[in-house]
């Protein structure tokens, strides 16, 4: 739409350009100027380049994962939806989640990427919210298994980790197993939500309950309307996808290891990068910036020599976040040139 203000027009018509720019120009100078980045790269006798690589192809692996997940519950939903898009898109919610607090930017991209690929805006919402669903269920079955391994790893974490390891557990299962508990039990499910606004109301925290009870169930209806929609075996396969989406995404630390010389065994790795990543998962923190690494040290220390223990965090950062906003950038300058030549075809 055209304005009176030419200024504005310009603006509006190269925003997305001005963004990539500096969103790569910051990216350019955190590798080149950052101290640490440099320094932890000294002992570069003990750097494989192939097992980098291996990280980063690892880590694109999990974003194929991811969707694969999508493709398939937009298929059972009747949208023709191609594999390459499905991908691209989970590298959009990948990309925005990096960016934004607490990973709160991921759903609304690929929502509108979905949107504006042709995707009916009800099916993209329901699938963008089930596979969210399915991937939390998913990872809450890798953490329960990893607390089955957590005392064979020696971790050297401190109370505030551990409590932020056990929040991150019933926050993560939470979700899922609330909307699964609503699809199984809904007369159960209403009677619980009457249950909390009672005491809310009596708190004096909620003043309708009954305003409160219908706005709960018009947030949860969506979604069981949507999950009915789908298969036993459907729900089966989808988190089967999550299971092994979070167990390869976790193995990208492996790689990183073995490309500083330090092979300490992948099972072993992946339960080490679950706890982090369930212990920073909902921490306000673009990107879990600082209490990532800060987590990575604790955990992988007692088993990555010290004077190779900065090198294995710096070649996983760099392919689980560098690597990712790097990528990232690309695509979505590639998505701005496809839809200007698009726009530029249709005006012919």
């Amino acid at each position: 739409m055209q304005t009176n203000n030419k200024w504005i027009d310009y603006f509006k018509k190269y925003i997305t350009w001005i963004m990539l720019a500096i969103n790569l120009a910051v990216i350019l100078t955190i590798i080149l100027t950052d101290d640490e980045y440099s320094a932890a790269f000294a002992p570069g006798q003990h750097i494989r380049p192939l097992w980098m690589a291996a990280a980063c192809g690892i880590y694109l692996l999990s974003v194929a994962l991811e969707g694969l997940q999508l493709k398939f519950i937009l298929g059972r939903y009747a949208e023709k939806y191609s594999f390459w898009k499905s991908m691209r898109a989970a590298l959009v919610t990948r990309y925005y989640s990096a960016i934004t607090p607490a990973c709160l930017g991921g759903q609304p991209a690929v929502l509108l990427r979905l949107i504006s690929d042709g995707v009916q805006a009800k099916n993209a919402g329901m699938s963008v919210g089930v596979r969210v669903i399915f991937y939390q269920f998913g990872q809450l079955i890798d953490q329960l298994l990893m607390l089955l391994y957590l005392p064979r790893l020696s971790l050297t974490m401190g109370p505030v980790l551990w409590a932020a390891l056990a929040l991150g557990i019933v926050l993560g299962g939470a979700l899922p197993l609330l909307l699964l508990l609503s699809l199984a039990l809904p007369s159960w499910t209403r009677r619980g939500i009457h249950a909390v606004a009672t005491a809310g109301h009596k708190l004096r925290l909620i003043g309708d309950t009954e305003v409160f009870c219908q706005m709960a169930e018009d947030k949860i209806a969506p979604y069981r309307d949507s999950l009915y929609r789908l298969r036993p075996m459907d729900c089966a396969w989808v988190t089967l996808l999550a299971m092994v989406q979070v167990a390869v995404l976790s193995a990208v630390a492996y790689a990183a290891c073995l490309a500083c010389g330090t092979h300490i065994g992948l099972i072993d790795s992946i339960c080490r990068m679950l706890t982090l990543n369930t212990a920073v998962n909902f921490l306000p923190i673009p990107g879990g910036m600082g209490a990532a690494e800060g987590s990575f040290y604790l955990i992988f220390g007692p088993v990555v020599p010290d004077g190779r223990i900065m090198l294995a965090l710096v070649i996983w950062r760099a392919a689980s976040y560098l690597f990712l906003l790097l990528a990232g950038v690309a695509e979505s300058g590639l998505y701005a040139l496809e839809s200007s030549l698009r726009r530029r075809k249709a005006g012919q």
